[in-house]
């Protein structure tokens, strides 16, 4: 944020990743094309550029040097994908999944029976939009409404007072009023 781009990434209509520097728009050195071309739109997220391969494989991709690693074989290419915090949302034509974006770990699924059928948006907030397969668009929040794993999550993230609520909407007593005592010593 603030700093003017080092490069700029080119699709081709075959599915070729191109990556040039700026100003001078010298080439980086590095061509790539994922295993049966680009399903949708790369997503960048630090010194990454995330991939959904036509032939279902998740794939992280090193901007400067070209170098690529699948993180996920999926079988069938998402119909969407968006980060936020280190989460890679994937959109399946029945499912929303969540993966970690730097081990590619499935943190969790949500199956959507009325199928989902385009891109993905998240907002700074962590409001997911989803496209639906009969038209229209569900709105669901990023935790995808497991509470007892986004109090995980904001706990990692150092956010105790908010782990203390998702934790007390996760009926887990416990937990919650050791997270709200954290809490509580940064309020003094």
């Amino acid at each position: 944020p603030g700093q003017p781009p080092k490069a700029v990434l080119v699709a081709t209509d075959q599915g070729r990743l191109l990556a040039y520097s700026l100003p001078d728009c010298d080439p980086l050195g590095w061509n790539y094309i994922p295993p049966q071309g680009l399903a949708l739109a790369p997503q960048a997220y630090g010194p990454h550029l995330y991939l959904a391969s036509r032939a279902g494989q998740i794939l992280r991709l090193h901007w400067e040097t070209g170098l690529a690693e699948t993180l996920a074989e999926l079988g069938a290419p998402p119909c969407g994908m968006a980060l936020w915090r280190g989460l890679l949302y994937l959109a399946l034509p029945d499912q929303l999944q969540v993966l970690d974006a730097a081990s590619g770990q499935v943190l969790q699924g949500v199956d959507i029976p009325s199928g989902l059928a385009g891109e993905l948006a998240i907002s700074d907030a962590g409001a997911l939009l989803a496209g639906r397969a009969r038209g229209g668009w569900d709105l669901y929040p990023w935790h995808l409404g497991q509470y007892a794993w986004a109090a995980e999550r904001c706990a990692a993230w150092g956010s105790t007072g908010a782990a203390a609520g998702f934790w007390a909407l996760a009926g887990q007593k416990e937990a919650a009023a050791q997270a709200w005592s954290k809490a509580g010593q940064y309020l003094h």
